[in-house]
């Protein structure tokens, strides 16, 4: 009898760490959100209309941490996301940080000025007519490349990985 019901403990244990890592995933979504809605102008960002905005240039509630929140909170929640999604394994943890980490500093190099000239002026005419494109143009084009941002990626994959492992136990 008690062989019988173990296996269905052991399955809602599991699903139980699954749920928590999306949630936190999520969690950290909207964190790194508030940034955009709270201490920096709507026009940095396409989810956030300007009737939305609650930015004030002469207040701060991240303060200095605010400008690589959301770059932490990027790979740190959809890591997570990704990991809930995922079968929980230590091996599909490093893959998926790994992704991730690779996915966001490629992202974050795009933003240096010698490479996103060469990415906007190699795009073809029909791509960047597509919807979507805009978004990716203006984020190549008006984004800034920064050290510190790639240090706070690196800092959310390790946090990250960290909450994995934690939530195994």
């Amino acid at each position: 009898m008690l062989s019988q019901e173990t296996p269905p403990l052991a399955s809602n244990k599991k699903e139980a760490h699954q749920w928590l890592r999306f949630i936190l995933g999520m969690v950290a979504l909207v964190i790194g959100s508030l940034v955009y809605l709270v201490d920096r102008p709507a026009e940095t960002s396409y989810l956030i209309p300007q009737s939305l905005s609650l930015f004030e240039s002469s207040t701060s509630l991240f303060g200095a941490i605010g400008n690589y929140l959301p770059t932490f909170s990027h790979v740190f929640a959809f890591i997570l996301i990704t990991a809930a999604l995922s079968p929980a394994r230590h091996s599909v943890y490093l893959l998926i940080c790994g992704t991730w980490l690779t996915i966001d500093c490629l992202f974050e190099l795009a933003q240096h000025s010698a490479i996103n000239e060469f990415i906007i002026s190699g795009l073809p005419a029909f791509i960047t007519e597509l919807p979507l494109m805009g978004y990716a143009i203006n984020y190549f084009q008006n984004g800034r490349y920064n050290t510190l941002d790639m240090l706070s990626i690196i800092a959310g994959v390790i946090a990250a990985y960290f909450v994995l492992r934690m939530s195994e136990k």
